[in-house]
């Protein structure tokens, strides 16, 4: 674990600033550009990093002040996303949140404390251990959101990589998957 130097709220954003020591590691992204694959060892820690993230802080009482999570993909689904998605993609995205509107719905009911930017970008690996960086977007949201940006990443995550992440989330969360 990385020591904790320095807490400070003493700056121009007024956000909270943490620092700790420096780990030597290449981030989860290069990672993959290098091998080309993800290590199922690295899912599973991810998994249970997520798991123990959402698991740390409820907010029931938030859900009227985020926007309805089935209101996420217009929100992120702008004319310049879906024509680099092409119109088949974007259309496909747009009709399958509509046939999931009860399921999205439901979501809305687990805020919990989420990273916001938990991508392989922000995934540092350091002698086989993943350690993730970059905590500026952390706050209340939805697990599912943090999920979603992990598998973003690329083509290179198969139906396993997905059971792997799922049954390692899923023995550490408060909400399974």
């Amino acid at each position: 674990r990385p020591a904790l130097l320095h807490v400070s709220e003493n700056n121009p954003t007024g956000r909270i600033c943490v620092v700790y020591t420096f780990i030597e590691g290449e981030s989860l992204l290069e990672l993959l550009a290098r091998t080309e694959q993800m290590p199922v060892g690295i899912i599973r820690q991810a998994a249970r990093c997520a798991a123990l993230v959402h698991g740390s802080a409820s907010f029931a009482g938030l859900p009227g002040r985020l926007p309805p999570f089935e209101n996420w993909y217009g929100l992120f689904l702008s004319e310049r996303t879906a024509a680099r998605l092409g119109n088949g993609l974007a259309k496909t995205v747009v009709d399958i949140v509509e046939g999931s509107s009860p399921l999205l719905r439901r979501i809305n009911s687990c805020i919990t404390l989420t990273h916001g930017d938990f991508r392989p970008a922000n995934m540092l690996v350091s002698g086989g251990k993943l350690c993730l960086t970059d905590w500026e977007f952390a706050g209340a949201g939805h697990a599912v959101s943090d999920i979603g940006q992990f598998f973003r990443a690329g083509d290179g995550f198969t139906a396993q990589h997905y059971r792997i992440f799922e049954e390692a989330y899923n023995e550490l969360a408060v909400r399974p998957l």
